[in-house]
This record gives C-alpha cells, structure tokens and sequence, in this order.
C-alpha cells in the first residue's frame, strides 16, 4: 500500500532531499534536524524490511511529492 501526499510550492533540491534522510547533523540552531522524518523511515524499514518506508520526489520551484509504503494486510479491513 502507498500514501502520497504532495503539494505544488517550492519544492525541494537533492541536496535538501539527502539532508532528510542522513544521519543527525547539528544545524545552525543546534538542535538535531530533519531527526522525526529519518526516524520514520528507518523504523518502517525495521519493522516492515527494506521495501518499505519514506521516499520524496521533488522538483525546484514545481512540486514536491513524499510517498509512505506500507504493506497491505487484508486482516485489517
């Protein structure tokens, strides 16, 4: 099963894309970013293997379009 949710702003660089999902870099402020997305991520893939979890398409100044796959279990519907 997959989940999209995409939006037509700003949109976002490879580069900022890679920034979501390495591992915790210290911003400017301090504080650990992009931690809660990462996150996410990795423990999708833990939980669920490695064919599932977060991906994000995005092109500058068009869109920017973040897919959620899950696996589809039948039982709970």
């Amino acid at each position: 099963m997959q989940v999209s949710l995409a939006d037509n702003g700003i949109g976002m660089s490879e580069e900022s894309i890679a920034k979501v999902f390495s591992s915790g870099e210290q911003g400017a402020n301090g504080l650990l970013e992009n931690m809660g997305l990462r996150s996410v991520h990795e423990r999708l893939r833990l939980t669920f293997g490695e064919n599932y979890g977060l991906s994000i398409q995005s092109i500058p100044n068009q869109y920017t379009k973040m897919m959620l796959r899950l696996p589809f279990r039948k039982d709970l519907l």
